[in-house]
């Protein structure tokens, strides 16, 4: 049973860090209304878009906060 121990670190990392995930990108937003953070999940193949005036990335996302229940837009 060990070995199932080994195996659950290596794919989700330690019980000290956050799981490994590496096709997110993870954001902290505020709620203007509450002040409530909010972590929110980009997914790299599916949540990015290109941009290409500026060959970058922008990523929209509509969040809704759990204290308030705020709508909020975001773009990075």
């Amino acid at each position: 049973m060990n070995w199932l121990k080994k195996l659950k670190t290596v794919l989700f990392g330690s019980p000290d860090q956050e799981i490994r995930d590496a096709d997110g990108i993870y954001f902290y937003v505020r709620c203007a209304r509450c002040g409530t953070p909010v972590r929110v999940r980009a997914d790299k193949r599916y949540d990015l878009q290109r941009d290409y005036e500026t060959g970058g990335y922008i990523f929209r996302k509509e969040i809704m906060d759990g204290g308030c229940f705020q709508l909020i837009h975001a773009t990075v």
